[in-house]
């Protein structure tokens, strides 16, 4: 089994994302992580891709 920190992360982001909405701002995180598999389940894109980091 997992350690549900997806679930966790899921909930700190959807917590932050109500407050800026309330604020009217921009949500400001980047979906981001180091492996493909963990970006699919955050739904994101790698570190590298963000950043534009040569791998």
């Amino acid at each position: 089994g997992g350690t549900r920190k997806t679930y966790a992360i899921k909930v700190i982001t959807s917590t932050i994302d109500s407050i800026a909405r309330a604020l009217r701002k921009k949500l400001p995180i980047i979906w981001c992580a180091l492996t493909g598999v963990a970006t699919f389940l955050i739904s994101g894109k790698t570190i590298y891709s963000t950043f534009r980091i040569p791998i």
